[in-house]
C-alpha cells in the first residue's frame, strides 16, 4: 500500500498558468497575440465553461506545434524550464521534497502537456502525468493522444498509474475546478495551499 501526494501543476506548484507562457516562448509575443485574436471566441467560451476546454487547447496547440519535430519540442521544453525556473512556488517545492522524504509516491498531475512540465522535475521519484501530444514518425500531429487531463480525467489517469486498491492514502493539492474530482477523492485535500 502506498501513500500518494498528488499535485496539480499550473497555479498550484506554479505562480501562473504555463500554457500561454509556453506558446509565447515558442512563437514569440506578436504571433501569440495573433493566435489568441484568431481564436478569441472559442477561448472565451472555454474559459466561461461553455465550450470544450480540451478541444480548444488541442486546436490552439495544433496551430503552434503541429508538424514540429519532437526533438525541437524537447529543445523548447528545456529552454522554457531554464527561462521560467522562478515560476515555481518555493512552498510547493518544499512540500514535494517533504513528501518524498516521507516515502510518498509523488505525482504531478496536470492538464498541461507532459512534454513541457517534465523538465521541471528531474527527480526520478516524481511521476508527471499530463495531456499527451500525438506524434507520427517523430513529428507532432497537432492532436492529443490522450484526453485533456482535466477534471475527472485527472482521477482516471491517477488510477491508471497507481491502481486504487494499492492506495493507503491520497493527499491532493489543487487550485481550480479542474482539480475538483481529484480533491474530492482525497483523504486529505488542500485547495490553493501555497498562496500567501
Amino acid at each position: 500500500m502506498v501513500t500518494i501526494s498528488a499535485f496539480d501543476f499550473d497555479g498550484t506548484i506554479t505562480r501562473r498558468d504555463t500554457l500561454s507562457l509556453f506558446i509565447r516562448h515558442v512563437v514569440g509575443l506578436w504571433r501569440y497575440y495573433w493566435l489568441v485574436t484568431t481564436m478569441l471566441i472559442p477561448i472565451a467560451s472555454a474559459l466561461l465553461g461553455i465550450g470544450d476546454r480540451g478541444k480548444v487547447k488541442e486546436r490552439l496547440l495544433g496551430k503552434v506545434l503541429g508538424h514540429m519535430p519532437l526533438s525541437q519540442l524537447q529543445h523548447y521544453a528545456y529552454t522554457f524550464r531554464i527561462k521560467y525556473d522562478n515560476i515555481l512556488r518555493p512552498k510547493a517545492i518544499a512540500k514535494i521534497r517533504r513528501a518524498l522524504d516521507m516515502g510518498h509516491r509523488v505525482v504531478v498531475i496536470t492538464a498541461s502537456p507532459e512534454e513541457w512540465v517534465s523538465p521541471f522535475f528531474a527527480d526520478r521519484r516524481i511521476s508527471v502525468v499530463g495531456t499527451q501530444l500525438a506524434d507520427e514518425n517523430g513529428l507532432l500531429t497537432g492532436k492529443f493522444s490522450t484526453p485533456n487531463c482535466y477534471g475527472a480525467e485527472k482521477l482516471r489517469r491517477l488510477e491508471a498509474l497507481i491502481p486504487r486498491d494499492t492506495w493507503a492514502r491520497l493527499i491532493a493539492y489543487g487550485d481550480s475546478r479542474g482539480d475538483k474530482e481529484l480533491l474530492a477523492a482525497a483523504d486529505e485535500a488542500h485547495f490553493r495551499p501555497f498562496r500567501k
